[in-house]
């Protein structure tokens, strides 16, 4: 009776686990992906600000600045995201791996 039961939660968990991991790696992509912090234009290197800029070269880490080397806006990771998707990825695999070979 207990061996059903099991049976039975296994099966009903193991999709569960797939939706889980499934939103894991679209929390661990947005935060990856992060957001835009500023506008204005920045070094692609370094990502300094480079709005009040004398001459071609970036004030922060000397490059040479061309137009391939100049970004628009600053982005920052979402370390939160981060976390949160790296948690549930591995609680997902765990339980998967737990109802699968368990």
């Amino acid at each position: 009776m207990v061996s059903i039961i099991l049976a039975f939660v296994a099966a009903a968990f193991k999709p569960v686990s797939v939706i889980s991991a499934a939103g894991a790696a679209a929390l661990l992509c947005w935060g990856a992906c992060g957001g835009k912090t500023s506008q204005g234009p920045c070094c692609r290197r370094c990502h300094a600000d480079l709005s009040q800029r004398d001459g071609n070269h970036c004030p922060k880490c000397g490059l040479l600045l061309t137009p391939d080397d100049i970004r628009s806006g600053t982005r920052h990771c979402r370390r939160r995201a981060l976390m949160a998707g790296s948690v549930l990825l591995f609680l997902s695999v765990i339980s998967f791996v737990a109802l699968q070979y368990g």
